[in-house]
């Protein structure tokens, strides 16, 4: 199983110049100007494939454009894939530098 998690900021949204993004897989997501359209993270367009910073504008709406907007999405993240890969979140000091953000366990 393969996971591709885009997260940046100031730059234009075009999914097509996303080159793990193959033809068949595009065609199956809904865009508005370039930009993915769905409902928050667990109605995404394609199983595997989750959109958080800028691209996921429309669903989170403005404030996802900043990195300041990016702390629920990316938390509902790595929970739900903590889950769905059988990974346990950390809470000692085995986890990751608190500068990073969250702490998680390593496999």
């Amino acid at each position: 199983m393969s996971i591709h998690v885009i997260l940046a900021t100031a730059y234009r949204i075009d999914l097509g110049r996303l080159s793990f993004l193959n033809s068949l897989l595009l065609v199956g997501i809904r865009c508005e100007n370039n930009m993915p359209i769905f409902q928050r993270m667990m109605k995404r367009p394609c199983r595997g494939l989750y959109f958080v910073g800028p691209a996921s504008a429309n669903a989170y709406g403005r404030v996802a454009r900043l990195l300041f907007g990016a702390k629920h999405p990316n938390r509902y993240l790595a929970r739900h894939l903590a889950r769905t890969l059988g990974r346990k979140m950390a809470t000692g000091s085995e986890s990751l530098p608190s500068h990073l953000g969250y702490r998680y366990e390593r496999s």
